[in-house]
Order: structure tokens, then C-alpha cells, then sequence
């Protein structure tokens, strides 16, 4: 696992979250590329990982 400070290397969607929650660290699970944000983990001291994935595109009936 890669764990990633606050940086500029976050994705934006994480830059602004992680502005607000400095202690929150952004941890990749094994060779995860940012493209691959479904495996993402955002995880605190004082709380389980929390999986972080991308919205989900609107669905429409036909």
C-alpha cells in the first residue's frame, strides 16, 4: 500500500477534502492508479477505511 499525504498529486475531488480534514490520509491498496478510484481508501486514526468511489453516472429509462 502507498500512503499519499495532502499534495497536489491528489486527485481534485480529494485536494478539497483533505484541505478541510488535514488529518485524513488518502491510502492506494497494492499498484491502484488514480485513474482505478474505486479502490481508493480514505482513512483516519480514529475510524475504519472508508471506501471512496466515484459518483455513480445517472442512470435513464428508455
Amino acid at each position: 500500500m502507498a500512503t499519499i499525504s495532502n499534495s497536489d498529486s491528489l486527485p481534485s475531488v480529494f485536494q478539497d477534502f483533505t484541505a478541510e480534514y488535514p488529518n485524513i490520509k488518502v491510502i492506494l491498496p497494492g499498484d491502484a492508479e488514480w485513474a482505478d478510484i474505486t479502490k481508493s481508501f480514505i482513512k483516519t486514526s480514529s475510524s475504519p477505511s472508508i471506501v471512496a468511489r466515484p459518483q455513480m453516472h445517472q442512470m435513464f429509462r428508455i
